[in-house]
């Protein structure tokens, strides 16, 4: 253990005591429990980190798949925006839209909204839906592509 010395000027009837300091090394009580450590190993962390960032990776890629086939194949129609809502606590803005395909029937579709879409889009909106018409159940409204360019 080591210890500062320090004098400390008391000034009680004039006298100049020295006070010790100690500082660093305070050894701990033979009673007190002893603290886990609570910072993750690398050897844990590291494989951890890999795998979301692979499957966030994946994830993007199969999406960014499912855009593209859908707007190769896809047929267009036009459709109306029937709700705009905001879901707490993330604030996104999901829309629900409704169309009619070419075989005559009405279908409903949902995604979420990038920020300048939720600004623009409202109830009673036209938007340009693209759908599959194998099954029009699978559709996208034609500004919610990310993956997509339109000519």
């Amino acid at each position: 253990m080591r210890a500062y010395w320090t004098p400390l000027l008391l000034v009680a009837a004039g006298v100049m005591l020295p006070t010790m300091w100690v500082l660093n090394s305070i050894e701990p009580s033979p009673n007190k429990v002893e603290q886990p450590e609570t910072s993750v190993p690398p050897w844990v962390l590291i494989p951890t980190m890999s795998m979301l960032l692979l499957g966030s990776a994946v994830s993007s890629e199969l999406t960014a798949r499912k855009q593209l086939a859908l707007a190769r194949a896809g047929q267009t129609a036009e459709g109306t925006i029937e709700t705009v809502r905001k879901y707490w606590p993330s604030k996104k803005r999901v829309a629900t839209w409704s169309f009619v395909a070419a075989d005559g029937h009405r279908y409903e579709g949902r995604c979420m909204l990038s920020e300048i879409d939720a600004v623009v889009l409202q109830s009673g909106s036209e938007v340009t839906v693209v759908y599959d018409p194998v099954d029009p159940s699978n559709n996208r409204i034609e500004s919610a592509f990310w993956a997509v360019e339109w000519e």
